[in-house]
């Protein structure tokens, strides 16, 4: 069975979106090459989503929830063994930037 023979649905959609912002970036890749990945039209893609930044939002938010669940387990991890996260991690600061901040400190 060839890809264009399976029900097309948005879960497939952002499948194939996800793999062709991976091989282009998300600048070059667009709709019609997500349709060409699928064997469908760019027309049927559209029916699932409205535009492109639509797409690559519910692309992101797919990887988003994927990615952040062990993302959120190794952070509990590592509170509950190393303690509370010192300021420079809490805000996110570079190390020079916290440097200039608090002098003498590594």
């Amino acid at each position: 069975m060839s890809p264009a023979d399976l029900p097309l649905s948005r879960d497939r959609i952002l499948a194939a979106a996800e793999d062709v912002i991976r091989r282009f970036g998300p600048d070059k890749a667009n709709v019609v090459d997500v349709a060409r990945a699928l064997g469908v039209s760019h027309a049927a893609v559209y029916r699932h989503v409205a535009t492109k930044a639509e797409l690559r939002e519910l692309v992101a938010a797919r990887w988003m929830d994927a990615t952040m669940p062990p993302l959120r387990a190794i952070a509990a991890h590592s509170l509950r063994s190393e303690g509370p996260l010192t300021p420079r991690a809490r805000t996110g600061d570079s190390h020079a930037t916290c440097q200039n901040r608090c002098p003498g400190r590594p």
